[in-house]
């Protein structure tokens, strides 16, 4: 049934290896790094906007349907919380503050993550550099760690 001009399909093609040099490698690794973060930013802060969103309407409606003396002024509800409610609510509350801190560390995680990924990248480039060209580090009068 198959000729010798058909592979199957768990034969791979005959790859080419190109071997990088340590610098290739470490822009290549920089780049792949930054890129994951860059592309996975939107997606997790979307995540934890849809989930600050469905606490907050969680909040919301209980204050509506379970509260007493419920008052809105401009973007905020007041209301009266039964005793009986009160931890429920306490928690509602709790998640609702949690997700809007996490809003807030995860885009400060992210900053701080791209800034590791420069200081990383920038010391392998040197040590990279280094390996190539010792001369250069035994030329400074500066000590490397």
């Amino acid at each position: 049934m198959g000729t010798a001009d058909h592979a199957s399909p768990s034969e791979k093609p005959a790859e080419t290896v190109v071997s990088k040099s340590p610098i290739e490698q470490e822009i290549d690794s920089f780049e792949k790094s930054t890129d994951s973060l860059i592309a996975t930013f939107p997606l997790t802060i979307w995540f934890v906007q849809s989930a600050w969103r469905g606490v907050a309407d969680a909040l919301r409606q209980f204050i509506r349907t379970k509260c007493l003396n419920v008052r809105t002024a401009e973007q905020t509800i007041a209301a009266e919380v039964p005793a009986a409610l009160v931890r429920e609510c306490s928690l509602i509350s709790r998640k609702r503050d949690q997700t809007e801190i996490a809003l807030k560390m995860i885009s400060r995680s992210f900053v701080v993550s791209l800034i590791n990924q420069y200081d990383s990248f920038l010391g392998g480039l040197l040590r990279a550099l280094f390996y190539k060209r010792p001369e250069l580090r035994n030329a400074s009068d500066r000590v490397l760690t």
